[in-house]
């Protein structure tokens, strides 16, 4: 008795004449790899940024991302001129970037109002819902999201540890750039703090020319017994300066961040903004594999890191008191 073979019976014969070069004929193509094109929009320079730059491209790599293979890294700086920041955010769309890397609050706010479509991952941004950047933490809820460095607050911290090195402070100083909110904000904070603390605070304003040379004999004029430089990338580039003119004055400064204690500060007290730069790697290669910035909540530092400088101390003939001492994450002698 004969059988009609079913349509799925004939096909498993027929597949098996077939030879195995026509097999492999038969199978599709696999897709055209295509290099992902990452921009990256600074307020700084390409000197002050290097170490941030690098630590992206290390997390980007660590998640299969690398440059002259799938990865090209298209990257503009403003050199501290906030006015540039719009066109050269439109620069990196005309270059027709996929996804946009903003390296400050500024840079974002740029990057934002440039576009509604392209992607955008902040790396250091101080708190990006008070701020107006996304509807919230959990769901930022547009083309935005990354790294929240909540420099804020520990503002009142630095302080605090300032008077603790220093038991005698009376009279301190903070850096204040007026074309940047977050200084405002930084420098109400440290006000609040300083008047528990029963110290006098001194803004101490830089403007375009970033005459710190000025800045400095203001500060002597004023008696500061010490200068803070609160979380700004402007100050950071220009560390070498600020600690230089520190030292000739012989006046003790407090930087932001981890980065900024090895050469210039007594003491830093902060998130590490290379940490928050490799962190923020990881939104990118998220994003690039398909996920909606929308829906990516915004991840907070947790972790601040208390780095003192020996070597800054013995010229300065300050001791740290053994408590702080044994807080400190780092030490450096």
């Amino acid at each position: 008795m004969t059988h009609k073979c079913s349509s799925f019976a004939r096909r498993r014969l027929l597949l098996r004449a077939l030879p195995a070069a026509a097999l492999l004929l038969m199978r599709p193509a696999p897709a055209q790899s295509r290099v992902a094109r990452v921009g990256l929009l600074s307020t700084g320079r390409p000197d002050a940024e290097r170490a941030y730059i690098e630590a992206l491209r290390t997390g980007l790599r660590r998640r299969g991302w690398e440059e002259g293979r799938n990865l090209a890294l298209v990257a503009v700086f403003a050199h501290g001129d906030y006015g540039r920041l719009p066109a050269l955010a439109a620069e990196l769309l005309a270059r027709k970037v996929d996804l946009i890397v903003a390296a400050s609050t500024r840079a974002a706010f740029a990057a934002r109002d440039a576009t509604a479509k392209v992607p955008v991952v902040f790396a250091t941004v101080q708190d990006p819902v008070d701020e107006g950047l996304v509807a919230s933490l959990s769901r930022p809820g547009a083309n935005l999201t990354g790294i929240a460095v909540n420099s804020f607050v520990i503002v009142p911290k630095r302080l605090e540890l300032l008077k603790e090195a220093l038991p005698q402070l009376k009279r301190a100083a903070m850096l204040f750039e007026a074309e940047d909110p977050s200084c405002q904000v930084s420098w109400e904070r440290l006000a609040d703090s300083a008047k528990t603390l029963g110290i006098a605070m001194q803004k101490i304003e830089i403007d375009a020319s970033h005459d710190y040379g000025r800045a400095f004999a203001s500060l002597a004029q004023g008696r500061a017994q010490a200068v803070i430089a609160p979380t700004n990338l402007l100050f950071l580039g220009d560390a070498p300066r600020i600690g230089a003119l520190a030292t000739n004055h012989g006046v003790p400064l407090v930087q932001q961040g981890a980065e900024g204690a090895d050469e210039h500060s007594l003491f830093s007290y902060g998130p590490s903004l290379v940490d928050a730069y490799e962190r923020a790697a990881s939104y990118v290669d998220r994003i690039l594999r398909g996920a909606n910035p929308a829906t990516l909540p915004v991840e907070q530092s947790t972790h601040y890191e208390l780095v003192l400088n020996m070597k800054v101390a013995r010229a300065l003939g300050i001791s740290f008191p053994r408590a702080m001492l044994a807080r400190a994450d780092r030490v450096i002698d």
